[in-house]
């Protein structure tokens, strides 16, 4: 007889969160276009069958009912992939965000998907939610944070998208979990030399390449920059205390997080200096591999520049290592 080890994925945590919240949130509901299955609420539909609605492949309608149930006083989550999000961006800002509606986007697939194909690669959600006035959009780095952001979604007076990646986590958390507060970043490591602002899975990946860097002579802090938007003012601190400052996330590299940084952290009267952006885009529609670009926010010396470069292939090799390619 085989047997086989159960696997605990992100998806599996956001599901069971979303279910208990469910339990002692009579007004939270669940929206899904053709997902039920895929989003993990066959569960949700099971137990709250009255409050659990599929639309079929229409996103664009998702959203808009979204907003019509958040009108009447109901907390809609929205279950989505990420690269299906982009059909209902319209929806998004027209019906939700100008409204500053709460209504709460759970999205799933961020960032590179694999074998699930180019076409599912959720490369792009920072940059075009990060565009959408009153929304604000998280990034978890692990599965605790992922419960705690949907905590802090339902109890904020707005609409707010969380972002996770498709793959395992180490466990399931106890819930519930306490809300984080919004716009606040984590300072996961100290370092003197250079300080790395890192999204979701990759503050994982930045930790290890700061623990190669360490063994190198070069310190590096790693901060959770687990809110996308709004950037933690405190950024403007740890830029200026770090000769350089490195920003790592798992999207297209245009108007991503990196190029919300170089706008929302100015130093005296220019930009982050000597700041390199690492950032992701898809390369091969098979095998859904990634090329990472390194770029400066300002013409780094050389010898700043063979810094950064280290700084880089540390990230690289540690995104390797991370199977993240």
């Amino acid at each position: 007889m085989k047997r086989y080890l159960a696997i605990v994925t992100a998806l599996v945590v956001a599901a069971g969160s979303l279910l208990a919240a469910a339990t002692t949130h009579p007004d939270v509901c669940a929206i899904t276009a053709a997902m039920a299955s895929s989003t993990g609420l066959l569960n949700f539909a099971k137990e709250f069958p009255d409050r659990f609605f599929d639309v079929g492949i229409c996103e664009q309608h998702a959203v808009t009912f979204a907003a019509g149930l958040a009108m009447a006083g109901m907390r809609p989550v929205v279950c989505i992939y990420s690269t299906f999000l982009a059909r209902a961006f319209d929806q998004t800002i027209m019906d939700v965000a100008l409204h500053k509606l709460p209504v709460v986007f759970v999205i799933d697939r961020a960032g590179v998907t694999g074998p699930d194909g180019s076409s599912h690669h959720g490369v792009f959600d920072l940059s075009y939610l990060r565009m959408i006035p009153n929304l604000k959009v998280a990034a978890p780095a692990d599965a605790t944070e992922l419960c705690a952001l949907l905590e802090t979604a339902l109890a904020h007076d707005g609409p707010i998208a969380i972002r996770y990646p498709k793959g395992p986590v180490p466990a399931t958390p106890d819930l519930p979990v306490e809300p984080l507060p919004i716009g606040r970043w984590e300072e996961v490591r100290k370092g003197g030399d250079a300080v790395i602002f890192a999204v979701g899975r990759m503050v994982e990946v930045a930790g290890e390449a700061a623990e190669r860097l360490e063994m190198q002579g070069l310190s590096c802090a790693v901060v959770n920059a687990r809110w996308i938007k709004p950037v933690d003012p405190r950024i403007v601190d740890w830029a200026r205390s770090h000769p350089h400052v490195l920003t790592v996330e798992d999207n297209v590299g245009s108007g991503g997080f990196g190029g919300g940084i170089g706008v929302s952290a100015p130093i005296g009267g220019g930009q982050i200096t000597t700041g390199y952006a690492v950032n992701s885009r898809v390369t091969d529609a098979e095998s859904g591999r990634l090329m990472w670009t390194a770029k400066a926010t300002s013409p780094p010396s050389a010898d700043v520049h063979a810094q950064m470069a280290e700084l880089a292939k540390a990230v690289f090799e540690a995104a390797d290592k991370a199977r993240l390619f």
